[in-house]
């Protein structure tokens, strides 16, 4: 492009004036269009290592619930508050049916906490979760 129009501007086809403005123009253009083939290139790198980062999480994630697994005879989900509230889920699994079975009651939904036997151990719990959370 700049042979082009240097040889233009050379054999008087175009006026000084132009051949000033067309390499300001291609070079304005060939600035912007590099800055978006690396801003490109940044996004899909990102996007890749996005992906191996989730991919990791999930492959640690399966290997902590199997360490879980391994230690506890229950892997309940819960949802927790602030005040060391603990809430089972609303859904059925096969875990949460288990524990009903042992506990010969129902827990669907119900706070972890009110499972607990005797006033200590809720307040001990209680203050494990808060601990837990910050």
């Amino acid at each position: 492009k700049y042979a082009a129009i240097y040889l233009l501007a050379v054999f008087d086809v175009i006026p000084p004036a132009w051949e000033e403005m067309s390499y300001a123009w291609f070079g304005f253009t060939c600035k912007v269009l590099m800055s978006m083939i690396f801003t490109a290139i940044r996004f899909s790198e990102q996007s890749q290592e996005l992906g191996s980062l989730v991919s990791n999480v999930t492959g640690l994630s399966s290997a902590f619930m199997s360490l879980l697994r391994s230690n506890f005879d229950f892997v309940v989900p819960c949802t927790a508050d602030g005040s060391g509230t603990c809430r089972l889920p609303e859904a059925r699994f096969a875990d949460l049916s288990e524990l009903e079975r042992c506990l010969r009651r129902p827990v669907v939904g119900q706070n972890l906490n009110d499972l607990l036997a005797g006033t200590a151990e809720k307040h001990r719990f209680a203050v494990y979760v808060q601990n837990a959370l910050r």
